[in-house]
């Protein structure tokens, strides 16, 4: 994942993931190639429950650090998780990985070059051409800084946006000037155990010298009692000054390493690691540095999980690792947006990162990914170069793109669209409760299948036959709040235009019309072949693809749970909040209801947000935290006066899946909703 950006803190997710996978292998059988058993699904969950008393960092990379392969190939286990909301294995690393392989073979294919091709399209989305396009050039000198450097001195990008005469999309040639990577130092290995903050390594990056080279061993840490299944992890400490480029360059050079290298800040927030980077046992981090203080390179070994045989090794052997620091460049650009743009960007070339802001220098998205294979087929947005960012404007005013991590020439497509609905038919949401038949291949399922519907599942909640209706009510009723009432509310557009329909309200399935997505909410894991709770088919910013399906399984919502029991009790189970004092058909249509939402958002171009902050967030990322999600108040039971409202909000990116910034779920939902 290659970047850096604003901080946060992951909390504490369980250690023994090992052991616990091989448990649930054993009693579960291996899964199959790309689908997790609900039996690996819970032992991760318990899992995440049980965390060991390491820092929060240390136990949140030693759960990320794991990869799975099958007669020695690389495997991706459950779906995307970028599209899923628990209970399966979130396989950060894995989708990571398999992402990469793809882009570094379509890379091969083009000859290097910066295409639009979506990896979940069936052909090449053309870009705008001829008149509709704007050659720019970069006016600070090549081989100079400081022209351009901040948002003051930000170059304006002339004559551009969605209204008439402007033009909506600008090539922009560029050259970014890092000074030159410094004498490396040769400095003694660490001594263990050094996989604390106290105890790390100083490396005297770049307080005493530019640069420095050393050696180290993972897998001699000290045994620790109470964490029999710890991973050892190497620490090196750097002093560094915001606009400098942080380069960090690992080669293994024994034993079986699969090594994984992350950065940290002094408060533990993860800031970037080389999940994304295609050479995987000689792995490097190239990354701007935003705020001047003391940082932490960390380095570790995978754990491999062989998904035939159920064995579990945690990979360990010799390293070189290089650390040097130097003034980098960071290009501006400035443009202006219309409420409601949805603003895509795609730098090629040195560009490493790219960074969208608002006038005020709040970052909006920051990426060091191409994330594009996500968009729907039929998106107009830029891919295909080494790092994607898109955002949509919550109000009028000045936008900021900022190209950083590099050194030399760079090519950076920019361009503005209105939004997909924007003179079109009203989007409808259509919620089908009657169990469906259809093909889950495109949300990484096994293919036809059919789903029983929502009345199958009303006994695991308790809720009477006859409550059926009035539990499709409430599941309605939670879905237009969250996705009508409160846009409304918030007087960012005076177009939003949404109808919510169920299917006890319609003798006909209105799905396959024209506006009209869909939301199945019923089936199971085993049914759908789909470890999920839900699952979109892709992320849209702008709402381009208007009629897609998106599923809301309901086995896992439905399991045995006992209020209070956080040991033995899922955390995904509604159950798991529900007493003698829960109005039960309440609380299951108001989780039932946000998680529906949850999903279309994805289909409105929101992703994950952080769910171990303060933020209740629709758009929360699953793995822990889903009382927040379902609602629950303050007491821990749900179905209760003091419930609370989740929304779609401003959060925090979900930082593993490879974003920095604030995103603004409200205005994308917003105006992905409006005509």
């Amino acid at each position: 994942m290659k970047r850096i950006g604003s901080s946060r803190r992951r909390a504490a997710v369980g250690t023994a993931v090992g052991a616990l996978v091989v448990t649930a292998l054993a009693a579960a059988g291996a899964p199959a190639d790309g689908v997790t058993t609900a039996g690996l699904a819970k032992a991760q969950a318990v899992s995440a429950r049980k965390a060991g008393p390491a820092p929060a960092w240390l136990t949140t990379m030693r759960a990320q650090a794991v990869i799975h392969k099958r007669h020695g190939q690389l495997v991706t286990v459950g779906p995307d998780p970028r599209l899923a909301t628990g209970p399966g294995v979130r396989d950060v690393a894995g989708w990571a990985r398999k992402e990469a392989l793809e882009k570094e073979a379509a890379q091969a294919d083009t000859g290097g070059g910066v295409s639009t091709q979506s990896r979940r399209s069936s052909g090449t989305v053309k870009p705008p051409s001829g008149s509709g396009r704007r050659a720019v050039t970069e006016s600070e000198p090549a081989g100079t800084r400081g022209g351009n450097d901040t948002l003051a001195t930000a170059q304006r990008i002339p004559g551009f946006g969605t209204r008439r005469p402007a033009k909506n999309a600008a090539d922009v040639t560029g050259d970014q000037a890092a000074a030159p990577r410094p004498t490396l130092a040769k400095i003694k290995p660490n001594v263990e155990d050094d996989s604390t903050f106290e105890t790390a390594g100083v490396t005297g990056v770049s307080t005493v010298r530019g640069g420095a080279t050393t050696t180290g061993f993972i897998g001699d840490n000290p045994p620790n009692p109470d964490e029999p299944g710890a991973t050892d992890a190497d620490l090196y400490a750097l002093d560094l000054t915001a606009g400098q480029i942080l380069d960090v360059d690992l080669r293994t050079t024994s034993g079986d390493l699969e090594p994984i290298i992350f950065l940290l800040d002094e408060q533990g927030n993860f800031l970037a690691d080389s999940f994304f980077d295609p050479d995987f046992f000689n792995p490097s981090i190239q990354a701007p540095v935003k705020t001047t203080g003391r940082y932490y390179v960390g380095v570790q070994g995978f754990t491999i999980i062989d998904l035939g045989t159920g064995k579990v090794t945690v990979s360990k052997g010799n390293y070189a690792l290089d650390l040097a620091a130097r003034a980098g460049d960071t290009d501006t650009y400035k443009v202006a947006l219309a409420a409601g743009d949805v603003l895509g960007t795609n730098v090629a070339g040195s560009g490493k990162v790219v960074t969208l802001l608002d006038a005020k220098g709040t970052e909006l998205m920051g990426s060091a990914q191409d994330a594009s294979g996500i968009y729907p087929t039929n998106t107009p947005l830029p891919g295909g170069g080494n790092a994607v960012a898109e955002t949509v404007a919550p109000k009028k005013g000045t936008y900021y793109v900022q190209v950083s991590g590099g050194d030399g020439p760079y090519t950076l497509q920019v361009e503005a669209y209105r939004p997909g609905g924007t003179g079109k038919v009203r989007q409808t949401v259509f919620l089908d409760y009657d169990g469906q038949r259809l093909n889950t291949n495109s949300v990484f399922g096994r293919g036809v299948t059919t789903l029983s519907p929502l009345s199958s599942f009303l006994p695991g909640w308790g809720i009477k036959a006859g409550d059926r209706k009035a539990l499709g009510r409430k599941i309605k009723a939670t879905v237009v709040e969250n996705l009508q009432k409160d846009l409304v509310a918030s007087g960012l557009s005076t177009t939003v235009s949404v109808k919510v329909v169920t299917s006890d309200e319609v003798k006909k399935d209105p799905y396959g019309g024209q506006g009209v997505m869909r939301v199945v909410v019923g089936g199971t894991i085993d049914e759908s072949g789909v470890a999920t709770i839900g699952i979109a088919p892709s992320i849209d910013p702008g709402n381009f693809a208007r009629e897609e399906s998106a599923l809301v399984l309901l086995d896992a919502l439905s399991e045995p749970g006992t209020l209070g029991d956080v040991e033995n009790s899922p955390p995904y189970s509604l159950n798991t909040y529900m007493g003698p004092r829960s109005d039960r058909v309440r609380f299951v249509g108001q989780a039932v209801g946000n998680v529906v939402s949850h999903e279309v958002g994805h289909t409105l171009g929101s992703f994950h947000t952080d769910n171990t902050d303060e933020q209740a967030s629709l758009m929360d990322a699953g793995g822990f935290g889903y009382g927040n999600l379902f609602g629950v108040g303050p007491d821990g039971v749900g179905g209760t006066a003091d419930d609370r409202d989740v929304d779609f909000v401003t959060d925090t990116f979900d930082l593993f899946e490879g974003f920095t910034g604030q995103e603004n779920t409200l205005a994308r939902t917003t105006w992905a909703l409006s005509r």
